[in-house]
């Protein structure tokens, strides 16, 4: 795989979805591929990549062995930083910090 896939399970009635489709589609050039996922359709997909909710948004790059995932609604600084890891610009370390929402987020989850 030469091509960065940042791929968005949805379901057509999230509130949160089409938000988090925008935001992934920024990311669309020659080198990062975005698909969108209906996970009520395609459900042995969305079972194979463990998809419980949505948006959940997952990172597939040419410069890891594993994909990265996101639940939840993700930012653009976030998704940026994950596409680099993709591609190798960055190290994966840079993802293990998490921001002061996931932080939040955890704490009342």
């Amino acid at each position: 795989m030469n091509q960065t896939i940042i791929e968005v399970f949805y379901s057509p009635t999230c509130p949160n979805c089409p938000p988090q489709k925008k935001v992934a589609k920024k990311f669309e050039d020659n080198e990062t591929h975005v698909k969108l996922t209906n996970a009520q359709e395609e459900i042995e997909r969305t079972q194979r990549h463990n998809v419980r909710s949505e948006p959940t948004t997952i990172i597939h790059g040419p410069e890891i062995d594993e994909s990265i995932g996101f639940k939840g609604v993700t930012s653009e600084d976030r998704l940026r930083e994950a596409v680099a890891v993709a591609k190798g610009q960055e190290a994966m370390e840079s993802l293990k910090t998490p921001t002061l929402l996931e932080t939040i987020t955890n704490l009342f989850s």
